[in-house]
């Protein structure tokens, strides 16, 4: 998602009004059956302040009652670590044997990368590999702190924690796509596009971390309540913000959508309790699994 999308959704999101009384208390659930399957599918949120609850006895009576667990990506539940498994991929599709990324930029921008990388702890594996790399993959190493400001961190992500109470309950994790899929949703565009992405991610004005961390507030606070409409605001506003500079949610959301209504479908061809957790941006809006579900006959309703 690019710069100006960031900026607008931060723009929009800030002056909405705050959100109404939640339906219930922790992350919002669905639930697909039929004669001998249920699904219980909730939004998870990769990254979150300290401190944010979003555990709920309905959750865990769910998962409790679940044979397996599907996340986006079953390597979350790797002993590695989700970062040991995503980097060599990240490197394989970021491979640039032209010009140094380091040659590309100025004296100044590379001592801005530089910094901007240290302050979000990237590990020294990034740094090594920069001139070997398209220029995206320094705008990835940047991350979601960027996105969301710095006080969110991926140490309290949903997602993990989800991984980590499945392990220690026996549970299997499943991924509902490859660390592949998702990598090649940022690959593309010339070079010239992505030094362009990465030099306006490091001229961030000062003060938009802030105004990230309150959009973030705003629409995940309400999230953990069991509220939908402040993240359905932000993914609205996303394909807004994309149309308007000709681009499309499509790949991001849409599609990888209607690949997961496949995974449900087959989960229901069989028998058993399933958990998924996907990102809350893919539950809410025209485009979301639930309603491609529903446009294959396949009802939910709220847990």
């Amino acid at each position: 998602m690019g710069w100006r999308i960031r900026t607008c959704l931060a723009t929009a999101l800030i002056a909405l009004a705050a959100p109404a009384h939640a339906q219930e208390p922790g992350l919002p659930i669905w639930v697909v059956k039929d004669a001998d399957s249920t699904i219980y599918i909730t939004g998870t949120i990769h990254r979150l302040r300290e401190g944010m609850d979003w555990r709920s006895a309905k959750l865990d009576a769910a998962l409790d009652e679940s044979g397996e667990l599907w996340l986006e990506l079953a390597e979350i539940a790797a002993p590695g670590g989700l970062m040991e498994a995503v980097h060599p991929v990240l490197e394989r599709f970021a491979a640039h044997d032209g010009t140094p990324l380091s040659q590309m930029l100025t004296g100044d921008e590379n001592a801005a990368l530089h910094a901007a990388l240290v302050k979000v702890g990237a590990p020294q594996r990034v740094f090594d590999n920069l001139d070997r790399m398209e220029p995206w993959y320094a705008t990835y190493a940047l991350g979601l702190s960027q996105l969301m400001g710095g006080s969110y961190d991926e140490k309290n992500g949903i997602d993990d924690a989800l991984a980590r109470l499945a392990i220690e309950k026996g549970i299997p994790v499943r991924g509902m796509e490859s660390i592949e899929d998702q990598i090649a949703l940022m690959t593309g565009g010339s070079i010239s596009d992505q030094l362009e992405e990465l030099r306006i991610v490091l001229k961030a004005p000062p003060g938009l971390g802030q105004a990230m961390e309150r959009v973030s507030d705003l629409a995940y606070g309400s999230w953990i309540k069991g509220e939908i409409h402040m993240v359905e605001a932000l993914v609205a506003m996303m394909g807004i913000s994309a149309g308007a500079t000709g681009g499309s949610t499509d790949a991001l959301l849409y599609d990888r959508n209607a690949n997961w209504a496949d995974v449900v479908e087959e989960l229901l061809d069989g028998s058993g309790v399933s958990f998924i957790g996907v990102g809350a941006a893919h539950l809410v809006g025209q485009d979301s699994l639930q309603v491609l579900l529903e446009q294959r006959g396949v009802k939910s309703k709220r847990y």
